[in-house]
């Protein structure tokens, strides 16, 4: 697999795992779940960053 189908590839994966991470945050805190598709953005700029640097 070459680069950029693997950056996708993980980009997909783990935005997926935070976004069901924030649906079981939703429980206790939706406010907190809210801030925590914060983490998601920053997760998918240093993955962006992570590519074009190699």
């Amino acid at each position: 697999m070459d680069d950029i189908h693997r950056c996708l590839v993980c980009r997909g994966i783990l935005g997926s795992v935070a976004y069901l991470i924030s649906i079981g945050i939703t429980v206790f805190s939706p406010y907190r779940a809210q801030l925590s598709w914060l983490f998601i953005g920053v997760l998918f700029w240093w993955l962006g960053r992570e590519f074009y640097r190699s």
